[in-house]
């Protein structure tokens, strides 16, 4: 609960705005930073993902100062044929 509570003091420079629509943020990584992501994932026994990840998890404690802020992720779970047909959105959230 204590987390919780340190989230809300999470400092922002920008009022919140409640939409329905979204937006689509693009970012293009340079080859030699993708090449170096890839050699540090390798280097370490795991994925880019994971790498980004970390420097995520160190970005939002460094700007927020809360050292368990919770990552939510949406996981695709789909992953069995036989749901291949299967009209809906099946995605699960995790909390890292």
């Amino acid at each position: 609960m204590s987390t919780l509570n340190e989230i809300q003091k999470i400092p922002y420079d920008f009022t919140k705005n409640l939409q329905e629509e979204g937006a689509i943020f693009e970012l293009e990584v340079p080859k030699n930073l993708y090449e170096n992501l890839k050699t540090i994932a390798k280097k370490n026994g795991t994925t880019i993902f994971v790498v980004c990840y970390t420097i995520y998890r160190i970005l939002a404690y460094k700007i927020s100062g809360v050292e368990n802020l919770p990552v939510i992720l949406p996981v695709d779970t789909r992953n069995d044929p036989a749901f291949q047909d299967v009209i809906g959105l099946f995605v699960n959230l995790v909390v890292l």
